[in-house]
Order: C-alpha cells, then structure tokens, then sequence
C-alpha cells in the first residue's frame, strides 16, 4: 500500500474497500482532493490483494470512528445546520410528521439532494436496496427517516442486519452531509434497478401471512382463516402456528394474562420464564397473589438450566395458549 498513507487512512482505505465501486467513489469525492488520488490507489491495492478477514473485522467495528474521520476531513460539514434548533412551528406539526415519512427525519435531510424521493419509497423497496449494504452505511440512511419509516424499513431486512442496524442506532453518529448526499443517490439507483422478485421480504411465506392477518380486526382475521382451512388446512395451521411469539406475552393486558394462567400449567410456565428477562416474570407475578408469585420466583429461581428445545417447547405452549383466546375471543393486546 502506498506508503504516504498514514495509518488511518489505510484503515480507511480497507473500509472503502468493502464498499460497492461507485459508493467508494462517491466517498472519495466528498474527501479533500490533496489526499484523495493516495486514498483511491489504496482502494486498488487492497483490491488487488485483499487483506486478512482480522483485519477486516477490526476496520469493520471502528467504522463509527472512520465515519468521525470523514466528517474531520471533509470541508462541506455545516455542524450549524445539523445541530439547529427545531422552532415552535417544527414542535406544533410534530404529530403530522409522525404520519408523513416526507415530513421528517434527521436534522437537515430534507436539504440532502435526492432525499425527498428516498423517503416516498415504499419500506419494502428501500429495504432491499439496503439488503446488502453494510450496517454502517444502513444506519446512516435511517437515522434519515421518521420513527414510523424508520421501523417499517427495518422490519423488511434480514433479522441479523437489523439486529446489527439497531445497535449502530444507538451509538452517536454526525456524517457530513455531502457522505449522506452520496449514499442516498447510491441507494436511489439500486431502488430503481431492483428486479420485482427482490422486493419480496425474506422469510417462510406463513411468516409473511401471518404479519398480514395479525393486522386484520379479529372478525376479518378469522373469517380469512376459516376460508383457508377449507382449502389447505395445514397452511391455515402453519400461519396460526406464526400468529403470536412469546414475546406478545408482555402486551397482554391484565385479563388476557389471567385468562392465560388458568390455561396454563404451572410447569409449563416457569420452564418458560427460566432464562427469560425479567420484565416477563414482573408481567406475570403483577396477576398473581403474593404467595402465588413468590412460590413461582422460587420454582424458576431453584429450577436447573433447561436445555434450549426444553424451554422453546415450554415457550411454544404459552404461545399455543394466547393462540387458543385469540380465537376464542378472550385476546386483548396493549398497544
């Protein structure tokens, strides 16, 4: 690697590397042109003899500081602009924002060129735009949407690349806005380009039918079942099977939770609360008598390791178990 390249910018360079051809370009173009020739002939010659994957994994992890680096380095940062107050005007539209994924987002995006069109893509599309992309670049560009577009965005990636998303959201993060402007165009044509077959979001198809159902009233919900059980009973059973996760326990309201803990075996119950965090013991013991929860703390506290089939087969039955008042009518989710 050319040897006027100080260690950072070599770390740089190996992240650029990473990149698809014409986002690395278009960083490139956003960095002072008195590095930017050394800084592109350390791209090549990584690309042309790739370095080691400890290597990569550790540039990977500092990209939030790489990031810092290009915002130090690039001389369009308007810091003022990206740090401006909203007014009370911003403050008064806030729950139409909410609603309108156009209307809102990072401070300043809506100046970004090509942002506007960006945030009118359907999630699923953007989505798959970004299905390949790094979790770092991916962050960037959500930090650029609303909360509502935000989530629905990431609902529609994989589960680990949004799992790894999330995580980078929580770090502090202040690109300069001519890096933002190049992912977004970067993005942009990779949405336009996209084949229709890619827009479908990964994942069994019963996953898929029974995140459409669940936002159904229950009237529709089971009136679309029935009709399907007619016709391919295992497939109504397999979408049924997908309706609710144990995670949902937390939403149940007061009744909901009570119902279930006559349904339930006791057994049952603290194999599934073993291991789980504890604001699900706290949403159970909440509807139980104080001996009762104590007795329960005491089952799961005292009770030795389960294996992982011992405690998702546990977790299966509670599952089971809100299907059962779903369909019975007996359900009430907290929203």
């Amino acid at each position: 690697m050319n040897a006027t390249l100080t260690e950072t910018e070599q770390r740089l360079c190996l992240f650029l590397s990473l990149l698809d051809e014409d986002v690395t370009e278009q960083v490139l173009q956003s960095l002072p042109a008195s590095r930017r020739e050394a800084l592109r002939e350390g791209v090549t010659d990584l690309l042309n003899d790739p370095p080691a994957i400890d290597e990569v994994e550790s540039v990977v992890d500092e990209f939030e500081r790489i990031f810092k680096l290009l915002n130090t380095m690039s001389k369009e940062v308007d810091t003022a602009e990206l740090e401006e107050p909203a007014d009370e005007e911003d403050d008064e539209q806030s729950e139409n924002e909410a609603l309108n994924p156009v209307a809102s987002g990072a401070a300043g995006s809506k100046s970004i060129p090509g942002m506007e069109q960006l945030l009118l893509l359907e999630p699923a599309r953007l989505a798959a735009a970004l299905r390949e992309e790094q979790p770092q670049v991916v962050s960037v560009l959500i930090r650029q949407l609303n909360d509502r577009r935000a989530g629905e965005v990431l609902a529609h990636l994989p589960t680990a690349l949004r799992s790894d998303v999330m995580m980078r959201l929580t770090q502090p993060l202040l690109p300069s806005p001519r890096l933002v402007e190049q992912l977004v165009q970067a993005t942009l044509r990779r949405a336009v380009e996209l084949d229709p077959n890619d827009l479908v979001p990964p994942g069994p198809t019963e996953q898929r039918m029974a995140r459409v159902l669940r936002a159904m009233s229950r009237k529709d919900r089971m009136e679309t079942l029935d009709s399907l059980t007619e016709t391919d009973p295992e497939l109504a059973q397999a979408i049924q099977d997908n309706m609710f996760c144990f995670e949902d326990l937390l939403r149940l309201d007061d009744r909901s939770v009570k119902t279930l803990l006559g349904e339930i075996e006791s057994e049952s119950l603290a194999l599934a609360l073993k291991g789980a965090d504890i604001e699900y013991m706290d949403r159970i013991v909440s509807n139980l008598s104080r001996r009762a929860g104590e007795t329960l703390k005491e089952e799961v506290d005292f009770m030795p390791p389960p294996s992982e089939d011992e405690r998702e087969a546990a977790r299966a039955r509670v599952v089971q178990v809100i299907c059962k008042l779903d369909q019975e009518g007996a359900l009430q989710l907290r929203e």
